[in-house]
C-alpha cells in the first residue's frame, strides 16, 4: 500500500482533481494492456529468463526515470515507460 503523498509531491504536482488525477492512476495500468503482447512474443522468441531481465531493466529504468520527473507530464510519461 502507497503513503499519501506528502509535501514534496505537492510542490511539484499540485493537487490533482477529475480527469487529470484519473489519467495520473491509468498512466500505470494501461500500458500493461500493450506491453502483454510484447511480452508473449519476447517469451516466444527468447524465453522466458531473458524476457524477465528485459523487463526487470525496464522496471529499474522506469522507476528511477519517475523518481526524477520535475513536472506533471513528466511524471504521466516516466509511467509508460
Amino acid at each position: 500500500m502507497s503513503s499519501p503523498p506528502g509535501p514534496a509531491e505537492f510542490r511539484y504536482f499540485g493537487t490533482p482533481k477529475g480527469n487529470l488525477l484519473g489519467i495520473i492512476t491509468a498512466s500505470l495500468f494501461l500500458p500493461a494492456i500493450f506491453c502483454s503482447f510484447i511480452g508473449d512474443w519476447l517469451c516466444t522468441r527468447f524465453g522466458r529468463r531473458i524476457t524477465v531481465m528485459i523487463g526487470s531493466v525496464f522496471i529499474i529504468a522506469g522507476g528511477a526515470w519517475n523518481g526524477m520527473s520535475q513536472s506533471l507530464a513528466h511524471f504521466i510519461a516516466c509511467e509508460y515507460l
